[in-house]
């Protein structure tokens, strides 16, 4: 079921990208694909006891699923934080929300693919 639940947001989140240009549809995309994605977290933590787990002698490739998708998480307030300052008028911020994109965008890929693996 997560990864069903992944594999949605990881749709919104391409979606949102190929409308990047109509921000009536790019702010609503991307925030819902934020919000399924807090959601699923908090539904993993509470059903499989993840950050237990994470503590508690991880292999490598836990550790590194773990780091990409705080990372993931981080990225995503700090895409919302610029986006929400380029909508308001701040255009010179533009470059920064897209580099961050495509650092946000490596991390949540990494991501999805390691949630297959472990």
């Amino acid at each position: 079921m997560f990864h069903t639940i992944s594999t949605v947001v990881v749709i919104l989140l391409v979606i949102g990208l190929a409308v990047r240009k109509n921000k009536k549809v790019h702010v609503p995309l991307m925030i819902s694909a934020f919000s399924v994605d807090l959601v699923s977290v908090v539904a993993i933590e509470i059903s499989r006891g993840a950050i237990q787990k994470a503590v508690t002698a991880p292999p490598p490739l836990l550790i590194f699923h773990v780091l990409v998708s705080v990372a993931a998480l981080a990225f995503y307030r700090v895409m919302f934080f610029l986006g929400e300052r380029v909508r308001s008028g701040a255009t010179h911020l533009r470059p920064w929300h897209r580099r961050t994109a495509w650092v946000f965008g490596a991390c949540r890929a990494a991501n999805y693919v390691t949630s297959w693996m472990i």
